[in-house]
């Protein structure tokens, strides 16, 4: 099974991260990894957002909540797009990784890795292509997320 690792890490300043992609057992293609800084901030507000119409939208969907919720919808789904595009095509090794990957996703499986600190910093499950509009989480076999610090304290890699 084809394995996308997202390691995310904090960067050299507030909001940036050291992003380490990683493809593996991709049939006929060796293992590419890069690594890539990306700056992100998702507002206090715009998280509120997203949790209200994750978690209370469908409890209480009259009027104005539907309109609401499109705006929220609008807001992932870019949100998304600018997380793929700075890692899949701000650079050359990202482009590729992706083309070698993109046929197998439905039989892969794709891990993010955070500290603990920064798990909620990147709401990586919102990443999407934007050139089909489809969440990466939905187009795999398996979405996980994992923390480095659980993994060393249980003697995994980290």
């Amino acid at each position: 099974m084809p394995v996308l690792r997202i390691a995310q890490q904090r960067g050299d300043a507030p909001h940036r991260y050291r992003i380490e992609i990683t493809a593996t057992d991709i049939p006929n293609f060796a293992s590419p990894q890069f690594s890539s800084d990306i700056t992100f901030e998702l507002a206090q507000q715009d998280g509120e957002r997203i949790r209200w119409y994750l978690e209370d939208y469908l409890q209480f969907d009259e009027d104005p909540a539907p309109q609401i919720a499109g705006d929220v919808e609008a807001f992932m789904a870019a949100c998304g797009d600018g997380l793929f595009r700075s890692l899949f095509e701000g650079t050359r090794q990202g482009a590729q990784l992706w083309t070698m990957i993109e046929p197998q996703l439905n039989a892969t499986r794709a891990e993010i890795t955070t500290g603990i600190p920064e798990a909620t910093a990147i709401p990586w499950e919102l990443i999407r292509n934007p050139h089909t509009g489809t969440f990466l989480a939905l187009s795999v076999a398996s979405s996980v997320r994992t923390q480095r610090e659980a993994q060393i304290l249980h003697g995994g890699h980290g």
